[in-house]
């Protein structure tokens, strides 16, 4: 009977005996029997490996000074609107020579990326509504009826970035894990990559 050892509470791995009368001492791993036992490891699972693309595209890319923040990013529980900015400006390559955030908040407002009335709390925890908010002007998506009529709002750039698969569903007053933040990330950095 096989044996199934932990490796870091993520991989479960089957160790099959090489021959059935000695099964103490001649043990081998099989890789055909290396997965995630569980639905919840395979995503932790996706969720690693999409962090550390994330982490290689864009530190590839980007100035050093702006991406200390993606070092911190994925072990904190909340993201603020500041790691936002900070991870659409690594997103658009906008590098400036005084990285403080008010520079920055300034340059995105200019953009017409970020609204005025978000530049006053830069500690406040990011939404998934101002998240899409940001991509969604960032990169220029072309929305739907109701987006282009009356101009992009939190609901429907959460809506339309759902739509093309940049966000999962859920509530756009919700607030962002680094985790979450770094995936979208990594989602918008393949979407410009292809459109």
């Amino acid at each position: 009977m096989p044996s199934v050892i932990r490796i870091s509470g993520i991989i479960s791995l089957r160790v099959l005996p090489t021959n059935s009368k000695d099964k103490v001492h001649n043990d081998r791993i099989n890789p055909a029997y290396i997965f995630p036992t569980s639905l919840g490891q395979l995503r932790r699972c996706l969720y690693t490996v999409l962090l550390l693309l994330t982490g290689i595209v864009l530190l590839s890319d980007s100035v050093h000074g702006q991406t200390n923040f993606l070092r911190d990013l994925p072990d904190k529980g909340v993201a603020t609107f500041e790691d936002g900015c900070r991870g659409i400006a690594t997103l658009l390559k906008i590098s400036l020579p005084d990285p403080s955030f008010e520079k920055l908040a300034q340059e995105l407002l200019d953009r017409k990326i970020i609204r005025k009335k978000w530049m006053e709390k830069p500690t406040s925890s990011l939404t998934w509504g101002q998240i899409s908010y940001m991509v969604y002007t960032a990169l220029k998506i072309r929305g739907g009826f109701t987006i282009t009529v009356i101009g992009p709002t939190e609901r429907y750039a959460y809506r339309e970035c759902i739509d093309k698969g940049l966000m999962p569903m859920g509530n756009k007053a919700q607030f962002l894990t680094g985790a979450d933040l770094m995936a979208i990330l990594y989602k918008a950095e393949v979407y410009v990559r292809e459109h």
